[in-house]
């Protein structure tokens, strides 16, 4: 059997010719051509009840992509696009055949951390244990109105909006270095492994609060500084104090002991 890959969407005419197993010398003509129209290359289509995407096709046997994907779920405008020979394969280096971006249970939600707001539905990335070489590049919609009634993001809440990974082992949330797009009201990061993933953006204050602990810090360092140079002064000074007493002592015994010279 043969096979064709195109990687890139446009009209194209295809034709085939049958070769006899037997005598692998002996083909056919070609066959009457057919027009054919690729959308998209990149694009794989989610099963809408799970969101569910089969890669296996796309993924060769050493779990390197084939094409460039880009997996959509069927509602919002989240994302996850994997680059071309981007190596997929779980704990046990076996390749992927397929991958989920998987709504979670508000309730399975790890503690938020109490300075910062969750904006966005909860995803795990399915299979967790998933690993991606290079990073595949995750976009998730955040929405500030998820912020409770009666409570404030900071200002300028945009430039504290991130992804971020709760870390099992380390039982945290991580943030990720992330890009905002306020058209879209998306925020992109990348991510080299499965697991789960918010949109987290500070609280009104968290900002102040944590510039207000950061200057403390550095006025106790200064403090510390200050205090080290002064005690270590002070000793050299109480040393030379002692060398010249002792100077001055054996000047004056030296005195003392010397016989008087003789006119």
């Amino acid at each position: 059997s043969a096979s064709h890959t195109w990687t890139s969407p446009g009209s194209y005419n295809v034709k085939a010719q049958a070769r006899c197993t037997i005598h692998p010398a002996i083909v056919s003509t070609w066959s009457v051509g057919k027009n054919l129209k690729i959308i998209s290359t990149s694009t794989a289509v989610a099963t809408p009840s799970e969101d569910v995407f089969d890669i296996g096709s796309s993924v060769s046997i050493t779990g390197e992509t084939i094409a460039g994907l880009v997996l959509m779920p069927t509602e919002g405008n989240n994302r996850l696009k994997i680059l071309q020979n981007t190596k997929a394969v779980d704990s046990e280096g076996k390749s992927l055949s397929t991958l989920q971006l998987q709504t979670v249970d508000p309730e399975e939600v790890p503690s938020i951390p109490p300075d910062r707001y969750l904006i966005s539905k909860v995803f795990r990335l399915n299979p967790s244990d998933a690993s991606f070489n290079p990073p595949v590049i995750i976009t998730l919609e955040y929405d500030l109105t998820l912020v409770p009634e009666g409570e404030n993001a900071a200002p300028s809440a945009e430039d504290t909006i991130t992804i971020a990974y709760y870390d099992p082992e380390a039982g945290q949330w991580i943030d990720y270095e992330s890009i905002v797009d306020t058209k879209t009201l998306t925020t992109t990061a990348q991510a080299n492994h499965g697991g789960m993933f918010v949109v987290l953006v500070d609280k009104a204050g968290a900002s102040m609060v944590w510039a207000i602990i950061g200057a403390i810090i550095l006025s106790l360092v200064a403090i510390a500084l200050i205090a080290y140079l002064v005690i270590t002064r002070k000793e050299e000074l109480i040393l030379a104090g002692q060398l010249v007493k002792s100077r001055i002592s054996e000047a004056l015994t030296k005195t003392h002991t010397e016989p008087p010279q003789n006119p």
